[in-house]
């Protein structure tokens, strides 16, 4: 991808002196570290963290990596208002708004609620739509909607059988370069 093409979508690439910075941050004496990295990109940072780690006098006996990625919902509703159904039916798939956060888990559908429920499931449809599967869903509200301004949920594919699922745009989502989250893994990216 070239440069201008990486700028356009926001990708910058950390120099390394800055992510050697970075990494001297760190404090590498724990028994295990657990490092994620959810823009990793070219991996400048676990890059310059590894070597770090490597380089310690007081290395830790194990070094997990996590290859998470986050990604912003895809649905727009005004821009897919043709595809948005107020109930799911044959057809369609579940459609998540921060209305569905209930405790820790997505509750879905929202019978009676403002937003729609569900969107179409169809060929013009398919890029605003992900695989059904684990992951957390991170939303931002300001200080009036909620006290807590992040708010995490789990998007379980055990309690919302769906092959896809439609994530509204004000919505961010950890998942594992576009697959699933082991569950323990969503538990303990989700704060309580």
């Amino acid at each position: 991808m070239n440069a201008k093409k990486k700028q356009e979508l926001g990708q910058y690439r950390t120099p390394e002196r800055i992510a050697s910075f970075m990494a001297s941050l760190f404090e590498v004496y724990p028994t295990e570290v657990r490092l994620l990295d959810a823009g990793a990109g070219d991996g400048t940072l676990t890059a310059a963290f590894v070597k770090r780690f490597c380089d310690s006098r007081h290395r830790s006996k194990r070094l997990a990596m996590l290859g998470l990625e986050v990604s912003t919902g895809r649905v727009v509703d005004f821009r897919a208002k043709e595809f948005l159904v107020r109930e799911a039916h044959e057809g369609t798939v579940p459609l998540i708004y921060p209305c569905h956060f209930k405790g820790s888990f997505v509750h879905w559908p929202n019978p009676g609620g403002r937003k729609p429920n569900a969107i179409r499931d169809t060929e013009r449809t398919q890029e605003l739509l992900v695989p059904g599967a684990i992951c957390v869903l991170v939303k931002r509200f300001t200080s009036k909607e909620e006290r807590r301004r992040v708010v995490a949920c789990i998007y379980d594919a055990h309690r919302i059988h769906a092959e896809r699922v439609g994530f509204e745009n004000h919505l961010n989502y950890f998942h594992a370069r576009g697959r699933g989250l082991p569950t323990s893994l969503a538990k303990g990216l989700r704060p309580s």
